[in-house]
């Protein structure tokens, strides 16, 4: 299976890579800063030159967004607006530009929520038996 990936040195980023790999899965990176294929994805451009370069895919993962850290207390609507555009915007960006480069043969919207439980070794039931593959082995579905 062929992932690209866009984010993979972060905590959530890097743990997502670590099992794609144990699962032998070829994942294509992109990051904002670290290693050596680079991409904004505030930037639709960017964003289109990593599609054109890496070409088909059987599935897309996000696990990246510029948003400004800190308490509610002290956003400004600055901040909002940017949070909007670094994660929100951005991502469905990602998925408009992504709909020509992933192949149709698979649609699977349970497997991605429930990534973050089999990394810390939980599990949740849900629908991925014989389709996907679960990122815990010895999923029974």
């Amino acid at each position: 299976m062929k992932i690209l990936q866009f984010g993979s040195t972060g905590t959530v980023g890097s743990a997502v890579l670590k099992a794609f790999e144990e699962l032998d899965f070829d994942v294509v990176a992109f990051n904002l800063e670290e290693g050596k294929q680079r991409v904004d994805i505030t930037d639709s451009d960017s964003i289109s030159a990593v599609y054109e370069s890496v070409g088909e895919v059987d599935a897309v993962v996000c696990t990246v967004g510029v948003v400004p850290l800190k308490p509610l207390a002290e956003m400004t609507k600055a901040d909002v607006t940017e949070a909007i555009n670094g994660k929100l915007s951005s991502q469905v960006d990602l998925v408009l530009q992504g709909l020509k480069f992933v192949r149709p043969r698979i649609f699977h919207t349970h497997f991605w929520s429930d990534v973050p439980y089999a990394l810390a070794g939980g599990h949740r039931r849900h629908h991925c038996r014989r389709r996907l593959g679960c990122v815990r082995a010895r999923c029974s579905g």
